[in-house]
C-alpha cells in the first residue's frame, strides 16, 4: 500500500486506502468514518487493527490447538496444526509433539507413544508412515488383485 501513496498527502494516502477496503472492513469504515478521528494511512491501520485483530490471537490459538483433533488424513491434520502452531510464537517444541500427538487418531497414537521425538517433523513423518502402512494393510495381497482381475476378463 505504501507504494501506492508514498508521494501523496495524507488525506490522498487515507481516500486511497479506504478504496481498498471490502466486506466487513468497508461496512466498518462507511459507520466509523463519520465519528472517527482518522486522518491518515497510519491512524487508518491502527484503527482497522484495533478492530479486527483479535484481542487475545495467542490464547484462542492455544484454546483451539488444546482441542485439536486428528478427523481426516494426516497430510492435512498436518497443514492445519502448523497453521495454528505458527500463532503461537513462544511455543516450545515439547509442547508441540505432546499436542501434536494427543490429537492423532488413536492408531497411530498407539504406535507413536512408543517412541520419543525431539522434532515436531520427525513425529509428523512417523504419523504418516503408520497411515501409510495401515492404509497399504487394506490392500488385498497381489495374487488376490491378479485372480480378481482374471475372473473379470
Amino acid at each position: 500500500m505504501d507504494s501506492y501513496v508514498a508521494k501523496a498527502s495524507p488525506a490522498e494516502a487515507l481516500h486511497v486506502a479506504v478504496s481498498y477496503l471490502q466486506g466487513e472492513a468497508f461496512a466498518w469504515w462507511q459507520a466509523h468514518a463519520a465519528k472517527s478521528q482518522v486522518q491518515d494511512l497510519g491512524t487508518l491501520r491502527e484503527a482497522l487493527k484495533i478492530r479486527f485483530n483479535p484481542l487475545n490471537k495467542i490464547q484462542a490459538a492455544r484454546d483451539l490447538l488444546h482441542k485439536w483433533k486428528q478427523m481426516k488424513d494426516v497430510t492435512s491434520y498436518n497443514k492445519s496444526f502448523q497453521a495454528i502452531v505458527l500463532d503461537i510464537p513462544d511455543i516450545t517444541v515439547a509442547e508441540q509433539i505432546d499436542r501434536y500427538s494427543r490429537g492423532l487418531k488413536s492408531y497411530i497414537w498407539e504406535v507413536l507413544c512408543l517412541k520419543h521425538y525431539d522434532t515436531l517433523d520427525l513425529i509428523m513423518l512417523d504419523a504418516l508412515k503408520v497411515e501409510a502402512a495401515k492404509r497399504g494393510a487394506r490392500r488385498p495381497p497381489s495374487s488376490e488383485l491378479a485372480g480378481a482381475l482374471n475372473g473379470a476378463i
